[in-house]
């Protein structure tokens, strides 16, 4: 929509921040795979709808996965990276111009529940007691140091909600103990695994006091079953309502992979474990076929992706939440540019890998490193070719959310 929802105001109360993350152990790019929770953009707004009677700031906050510090335009800019070789970012860049931008700022953590719990509570991992990924679900905390002294924090969204009459509401990776999403006005969604993911759609109560989801949709899951869905289930359910989704269901050329966060077919490029392989074909190679095993081109229009729907979901709820008499806390969880490397084909045609740098750590033996055994894994990973290709599909993403 060109309708505004609201007015960015910078007054002593609202501040518009855009905070890089540097971890001074990353000498590569590519490690960034190993980093989760690295941008997060605050804007603390004043809404401008006509029934905002009072002058509590709306608080929207949003926040990129696994995306590192100097890929903003504006940071490579200082950096004197060359032209060509530049990330388009003018969104992020515009919000670091006219606000606030840290440039020393860091994560407390680069591992992605620790780090979540820590920006929700502004606690370090030590006060949280979440120090690991298989620590950010409630069945995980009895016994734990995190049992103990996480009920004694608040996230600042409780905080806003109970003490001072805001409305708060999350979309997208959730990624911490479900105890601290039930004051968000729509409910967690627990995944059988570790992953979480706020939807837009309702938990409510039956008359026998159990919990049943409101999905006001065709799928013939159970409740029950799509209760315990997460991130990537939801994301599925919602595909499998688009109608141009459809052409992406089978492959369109020999040799097209199933993504399997989307469970839709993509291009692989040879950085793929399944590059060169028939479409059909079952084998990948040491029996792991993970999220960052896959690159390549997304058969889905870009309208389709998860950064799409993801977006459309909290920008539904920022319309709504204007026309209330309440100030409100919105959150945006993306889950780009995280793994898979699968853009869609706008923002896999947008740079070209020619342009690219490589990353001076490229070549280096690693002889001295803790990581040394993953390089001997992972042989495609030292060939510039096949990086500068990933780093294009890793820009192409950002720049996706950018817009």
């Amino acid at each position: 929509t060109n309708r505004p929802f609201f007015s960015l105001e910078r007054t002593t109360l609202s501040i518009t921040a855009v905070v890089p993350v540097y971890l001074d152990s990353w000498s590569s790019l590519m490690m960034s795979v190993l980093a989760i929770v690295t941008l997060c953009s605050i804007l603390l707004s004043k809404c401008s709808a006509e029934n905002q009677n009072d002058n509590r700031n709306n608080l929207i906050v949003v926040l990129t996965d696994q995306q590192r510090w100097n890929t903003l335009r504006l940071v490579q800019e200082e950096l004197g990276v060359p032209e060509k070789a530049r990330i388009n970012t003018p969104n992020l860049d515009r919000i670091a111009r006219q606000g606030a931008y840290f440039r020393n700022a860091y994560t407390h953590c680069a591992v992605c529940g620790p780090a979540r719990a820590s920006l929700l509570t502004g606690s370090t991992i030590e006060s949280t007691g979440i120090r690991t990924n298989h620590m950010s679900t409630d069945d995980s905390l009895p016994g734990s140091d995190a049992e103990y002294k996480l009920p004694n924090l608040r996230t600042y969204d409780e905080i806003l909600v109970e003490d001072h009459g805001y409305v708060a509401e999350y979309y997208g990776k959730w990624h911490v103990p479900n105890s601290k999403g039930y004051v968000y006005n729509n409910d967690v969604r627990r995944a059988s695994g570790i992953s979480s993911w706020f939807g837009k759609y309702q938990i409510e109560n039956d008359s026998d006091g159990t919990s049943t989801t409101n999905m006001n949709s065709s799928s013939s899951q159970t409740k029950q079953q799509q209760m315990s869905w997460g991130m990537t289930q939801w994301y599925r359910m919602w595909l499998a309502e688009q109608p141009n989704a459809t052409a992406a269901s089978k492959p369109i050329e020999e040799g097209d992979q199933v993504n399997q966060f989307s469970k839709y077919f993509f291009r692989p490029d040879p950085l793929d474990k399944k590059y060169g392989l028939p479409s059909d074909s079952d084998y990948i190679g040491d029996g792991k076929y993970k999220q960052n095993d896959q690159h390549g081109m997304n058969r889905l229009h870009h309208s389709l992706s998860c950064t799409a729907q993801q977006t459309l979901d909290a920008l539904e709820a920022l319309e709504r939440l204007t026309k209330d008499d309440k100030p409100f806390s919105l959150h945006l969880s993306l889950h780009s540019p995280h793994p898979p490397m699968i853009p869609t084909k706008k923002y896999y045609d947008m740079y070209n890998p020619d342009d690219l740098e490589t990353p001076i750590s490229l070549y280096d033996d690693m002889d001295n490193s803790a990581y040394s055994r993953n390089k001997k894994l992972s042989e495609g990973y030292s060939n510039p070719v096949y990086i500068r290709r990933w780093l294009a599909n890793y820009y192409g993403l950002i720049t996706e959310v950018d817009d």
